[in-house]
This record gives C-alpha cells, sequence and structure tokens, in this order.
C-alpha cells in the first residue's frame, strides 16, 4: 500500500488511483466523549464520573478524475457500490500514512455525495464520504499471534481473540489481575477448540456454535494495555495493536 491510500470495500483511492484525496478528517481526531460527571448540588464544580469515547466518524473528500466516460462511470459506480450502506457490522478500512504502519479502522458507509457541476461532463466529480465506526479504535492492519507476553504497540487497550483446548484460568498480569475463568458447565465440557473473543464477549467452539457458558462467574474481563503483558493459562493469542 503507497502512503496516503485508502482501500475500502474492494476500492482504494488515493496516489497511484484515479481518485484523488482532497481531506481527510477523523484519524487523527479523538472522537467525542461521552461522559457521567454529575453537579455537586450546592457547591462547586462536578463529581467526577467516567469518560468513555463515542464511535469514530471518518469523512473523506475526493475528486474522480477519468480519462474517458466509460472510464469515469466505471470509478464513480465502483464508489457507489462500496458503499451501499451495511444492514449491520462494519468492514475494514486500511491506510497508510508516511512513518506509519499500516492501520485500519472498522467502519460502515453513512454518507455518499457526489456533485453533479460543470466538471462533471469533463469527467471529473467532486465525492464526499462518510464513515462510522461503532469501535473508535485503529487498529494495526497486520494480525499478530503468539502466547505467553505479548507487546500491544499501540497507545490504547485492545482486546484480544485468546483460543484454548481445556478448561483454564486467563489473566494479564499487566490489566490489574483480572482473569478469564474458563470451565464445564451444565451444557458440558470445555471444546477442543474454544475461541474466546474479548471484544465481543463471544465463546464458540471449533464449528461456530455458542458456548458462552463455559465462562465461570468469577471471570473480569482484561484487556491488552499499551506494551507488554504477559498472559498466563496457556492459549494462543490474536490481537492488533490499536491507538486513539
Amino acid at each position: 500500500m503507497l502512503n496516503y491510500q485508502i482501500s475500502y470495500n474492494g476500492v482504494t483511492v488515493g496516489p497511484g488511483t484515479e481518485i484523488r484525496i482532497n481531506s481527510l478528517d477523523g484519524l487523527r481526531t479523538m472522537p467525542e466523549l461521552r461522559t457521567s460527571d454529575y453537579a455537586r448540588l450546592k457547591h462547586h464544580g462536578a463529581y467526577s464520573g467516567v469518560d468513555v469515547l463515542e464511535g469514530r466518524i471518518i469523512t473523506i473528500t475526493m475528486t474522480v478524475i477519468a480519462t474517458s466516460a466509460a472510464d469515469f462511470d466505471a470509478q464513480v459506480s465502483a464508489l457507489e457500490a462500496a458503499t451501499v450502506p451495511l444492514l449491520t457490522g462494519a468492514l475494514p478500512m486500511s491506510y497508510q500514512l508516511p512513518g506509519e504502519v499500516a492501520r485500519r479502522v472498522n467502519a460502515r458507509a453513512r454518507k455518499r455525495a457526489l456533485l453533479m457541476d460543470p466538471t462533471y461532463n469533463l469527467n471529473w466529480a467532486k465525492v464526499t464520504l462518510e464513515f462510522f465506526c461503532p469501535d473508535p479504535r485503529i487498529y494495526s492492519d497486520a494480525l499478530h499471534s503468539g502466547s505467553g507476553t505479548v507487546v500491544n504497540a499501540g497507545n490504547f487497550e485492545s482486546r484480544p481473540v485468546i483460543t484454548v483446548t481445556g478448561a483454564t484460568t486467563l489473566a494479564n498480569a499487566n490489566d490489574s489481575g483480572n482473569s478469564i475463568v474458563v470451565g464445564p458447565s451444565n451444557v458440558g465440557g470445555v471444546p477442543n477448540p474454544c475461541v474466546i473473543d474479548l471484544q465481543n464477549r463471544t465463546v464458540v467452539d471449533g464449528g461456530g456454535a455458542n458456548r458462552f457458558d463455559v465462562i465461570q462467574p468469577a471471570t473480569t474481563w482484561f484487556v491488552l494495555v499499551p506494551g507488554s503483558n504477559t498472559i498466563s493459562g496457556g492459549g494462543m493469542i490474536s490481537w492488533r495493536d490499536a491507538w486513539i
């Protein structure tokens, strides 16, 4: 991927393509915060609550510059197809900025505006796309895997997928000792493999069937903090570095 290129749902824009990026907002901007402070009655100030991030909004303005009417229509049609609204979920948007590893967000198209002005007849089109990322994190495009001590090279918590093969207690010594206790339930024993997704809080067996029943009440879900994380209890960890 070239510097300043962006790829989403089969379409790549930026250098080396016929679609020029004019401006990009939302990748290096912190998403809005959802706060829970509340007033100190009859006193100055407020009681401090918890601040959590809202979803991330990304706006891209671009210009399609084609060499023929047929090529122009093909470029615009590809953008339209790539940004058809999703009913659920999100798709990866990968991008490359100078000096960084390739990164991605998980986004869904929310707006597409194409201005038809006199330049439209010259096979030029000004386009604005808006995307919403329910998960505000920016991730490394590369998926890492390992066990034991793993490193989140970003600046924000990341939530991995961990695959275990039997009953165990998974703990992260670098996240206040929080742990995930996996054991048999009245439904059955721990499946082999047992895939635990810490972001979506799902647990499935090798066939994709729900086995959340094996998560024991003592569980306190952990994250991968920025930097080194020592995970005990075995299992194969798959993760992406995360930034805000």
